[in-house]
C-alpha cells in the first residue's frame, strides 16, 4: 500500500500536507516525500494542478515545458493563463529529465 493509499486517498493526502505546511518546522522532513508521492499519483492519474510542469503529447506546442497555471472546469491553463488545454489527453506530466532539460524530449 503507497503512502497516499495509507492517507486514505487524494484528497486526504492533499489535506495532510496542509496540515504539514500549516505545523512546520516540527514537520518539515515529511514535506517532500509527501510531495513526491502526491506527484507520482497525480502522473499516474492524470491530475494536473498548479506549478505542475506539464508538455504536449506530440510537438503540439514546439516541445516547451509549461507550468500549470491553474485548473477550472476540466481545463489546463498553462504559463499564467496565456495558454489552454480543454483536451487533457493532450498533455502530459514532464518527466524528472524533460525538467531538468527544460523541454519536451523526443518520444521513441
Amino acid at each position: 500500500m503507497n503512502l497516499i493509499e495509507q492517507l486514505g486517498g487524494y484528497d486526504k493526502a492533499l489535506k495532510a500536507k496542509e496540515w504539514l505546511v500549516k505545523n512546520r518546522p516540527v514537520h518539515d522532513w515529511m514535506n517532500p516525500i509527501l510531495d513526491e508521492a502526491l506527484l507520482k499519483y497525480r502522473r499516474q492519474h492524470n491530475i494536473f494542478e498548479e506549478k505542475d510542469n506539464i508538455v504536449f503529447v506530440d510537438d503540439f506546442m514546439h516541445g516547451e515545458l509549461m507550468a500549470v497555471a491553474w485548473v477550472r472546469n476540466s481545463e489546463v491553463w498553462m504559463d499564467d493563463g496565456a495558454k489552454r488545454c480543454t483536451n487533457l489527453t493532450m498533455i502530459r506530466h514532464a518527466t524528472p529529465e524533460e525538467i531538468q532539460a527544460n523541454k519536451r524530449l523526443e518520444v521513441l
